[in-house]
């Protein structure tokens, strides 16, 4: 059974220094991995000096009882040459610093009360914007980054799917090393400071590849804590939630009852994991 690659007339379609397509008909096989293996061994790797990108077929007419007579549509796509592509087995990283915000109900350092001429201002304990029987706080920025780890897999050898998505929105288990392949930057997280968000993964590359894109934040394990009210946390994890109970008690200076600090707490909202099945 012989395999035939015909390109189409109407190939070729071309915008300049930008993209170019190449349309074939594929003959001979009802194997669309034959049929794949054979476009890429007809369409060129460059053609000028733009980077073949995607080669994909689909199926036109198919018959497993005559493979001589099945018939498939090949389309190669040119892009220009991208100083971001990376090869098989190479890893991206991206992030920016810019993370969310959070409500802040206690002042990271003693705050200054005034007060009327005669008055003296009521000690809350390093509370903020306190409200009846508690402390509304202010939104603040959030110390933690975004980051996208992106790896290319062989398309016959990325991870199980079934170890990924188990993992999302969990935290590592134990420190992870990531280390960019083109600029040597390294991410080292301790136990508690990386959160899987989940991934995006998608079709195979020109070069057999598929890309997997791994998203990802981080935070800062912290201890001790000072949190208000002389109460110190003594540890917490990155992706741990502290979270404050405030109660009422009299100052005897001011001569009025205060809501205040009164007991922090330290609560796991997300599982850990062993993010090593990642795969990255």
């Amino acid at each position: 059974m012989t395999i035939t690659v015909d390109e189409k007339p109407e190939s070729r379609s071309t915008v300049v220094g930008q993209s170019h397509e190449r349309i074939y008909l594929i003959r001979g096989t009802d194997d669309q991995a034959q049929a794949a293996a054979a476009l890429l061994l007809e369409t060129p790797a460059e053609v000028d000096g733009l980077a073949l990108t995607t080669a994909k077929t689909d199926p036109i007419s198919i018959d497993e009882d005559h493979p001589d007579a099945c018939l498939w549509l090949g389309v190669a796509s040119y892009s220009q040459r991208s100083t971001t592509t990376i090869t098989l087995g190479d890893i991206i990283i991206q992030g920016t610093t810019g993370g969310g915000t959070q409500t802040q109900r206690v002042s990271v350092a003693p705050s200054t009360g005034y007060a009327p001429p005669g008055k003296v201002a009521p000690n809350f304990d390093d509370a903020i914007n306190v409200n009846g029987d508690t402390a509304d706080g202010v939104e603040i920025g959030l110390r933690q980054f975004e980051f996208t780890v992106t790896k290319v897999f062989p398309s016959t050898a990325y991870p199980d799917l079934a170890d990924i998505y188990p993992r999302c929105w969990t935290w590592n288990d134990v420190q992870v090393i990531y280390t960019d392949s083109e600029t040597g930057l390294t991410l080292i997280l301790e136990m508690g400071e990386c959160l899987f968000k989940g991934v995006d993964f998608g079709r195979a590359r020109g070069d057999g590849g598929i890309e997997f894109v791994y998203h990802m934040a981080a935070s800062p394990n912290q201890a001790p804590i000072a949190v208000g009210g002389n109460i110190v946390v003594a540890n917490k994890l990155g992706w741990e939630y502290l979270w404050l109970f405030f109660a009422k008690k009299e100052d005897a200076i001011a001569k009025m009852v205060v809501t205040v600090p009164t007991a922090a707490y330290v609560a796991p909202v997300y599982y850990p994991s062993d993010h090593s099945f990642l795969g990255i």
